[in-house]
């Protein structure tokens, strides 16, 4: 068995300039993600996201619990027992771009980082779907917990899915690149 060569000076500097530089990088690309979210117009974006996410919403709220009898108006999901408005900071987008940058700044195939960014987006809107229908319920049928899980609850289990997907396709990125699958 050969035992692994030491490190040359000059991959122990790349190494570490790497190891420094990867962090910021993936910040920057975060900061910049959500610089240009924030440049669209709160119309541009219900236009053309929020109001089909509320109506895929309140179609699965109505497969439920029919009686609701839910309806969409603009991007509010609304019966005679809640009124839920989803707005800019419902719709995952902060937890897309941590994923979106996490594996773009990881060094993989472009693949592999396309199947990662889509799975991850697919994982994203499938949490925030299911979220946005919890917290629909919540308020409509036990609004004391409503708040608690709508700004601790959910958004924790939301970063902790989305950093536990990012683990498990850095895993899979890093055996594919050793040639272990």
């Amino acid at each position: 068995m050969n035992s692994p060569e030491p490190m040359s000076n000059t991959a122990r500097h790349h190494s570490l300039v790497s190891s420094i530089f990867l962090p910021f990088c993936f910040l920057a690309l975060y900061l910049f993600f959500d610089y240009l979210y924030s440049g669209l117009s709160n119309e541009t974006l219900r236009l053309y996201y929020l109001d089909f996410f509320a109506s895929f919403c309140t179609f699965i709220i109505n497969v439920i619990s029919p009686e609701d009898e839910v309806r969409v108006i603009l991007n509010s999901i609304i019966s005679s027992k809640a009124s839920l408005s989803i707005v800019r900071t419902c719709d995952g987008s902060s937890a897309f771009f941590l994923i979106s940058a996490a594996i773009l700044v990881f060094r993989s195939s472009i693949s592999l980082t396309i199947t990662g960014l889509v799975l991850g987006l697919t994982l994203i809107i499938t949490l925030n779907t299911i979220r946005i229908v919890s917290l629909y319920f919540l308020l409509a049928h036990n609004h004391v917990w409503f708040s608690h899980v709508h700004t601790i609850v959910a958004p924790f289990l939301l970063l902790s899915i989305c950093c536990g997907y990012f683990a498990f396709w850095a895993y899979h990125a890093n055996e594919v690149k050793r040639g272990g699958r």
